[in-house]
């Protein structure tokens, strides 16, 4: 991880952001939590970092199978033994939805949605209307306002 947030300043990249789950699938959650907040690096919460942080017994994750949903669980519940208070209070901070510097950032899983409140709430976004006619049209193939692709 220090090794990408390197190259990514040496790239001259000036806005970082991450889309959560910070733990929950390594060794070493709270020198993750340590380099991101240390870094300064926005983003929103995770379904993990949110379990993790109110010590909740299950991710609300979707497995393909029971071994997938057992393995999960697993890791919940060390990850949850295994953080410091000051992770833990770092990620009950984080938010669900991030809207700054022109960016919105959101975490989703694959449901079906009311298309009107979705595509509402990104024209109360900084996001450019367009993305919004899209959605009502249908046409999200590509992330880009009036992109034919």
């Amino acid at each position: 991880m220090e090794a990408v947030l390197a190259d990514i300043r040496e790239q001259g990249i000036e806005l970082t952001y991450h889309l959560g789950d910070l733990v929950g699938y390594g060794p070493f959650p709270d020198a993750v939590v340590e380099c991101i907040a240390n870094g300064r690096i926005s983003g929103v919460a995770g379904n993990y970092d949110s379990t993790v942080a109110l010590r909740y017994k299950h991710c609300g994750c979707a497995y393909e199978d029971p071994w997938q949903e057992e393995l999960s669980h697993l890791s919940v519940q060390w990850t949850v033994g295994a953080v410091s208070p000051e992770t833990r209070r770092f990620l009950a901070a984080l938010p669900f939805r991030l809207d700054e510097e022109g960016v919105l950032a959101v975490r989703f899983r694959r449901v079906t949605y009311d298309v009107e409140r979705a595509a509402a709430a990104i024209e109360s976004s900084a996001l450019p209307r367009a993305f919004a006619e899209q959605l009502r049209s249908g046409d999200v193939r590509s992330g880009r306002p009036g992109s034919a692709s």
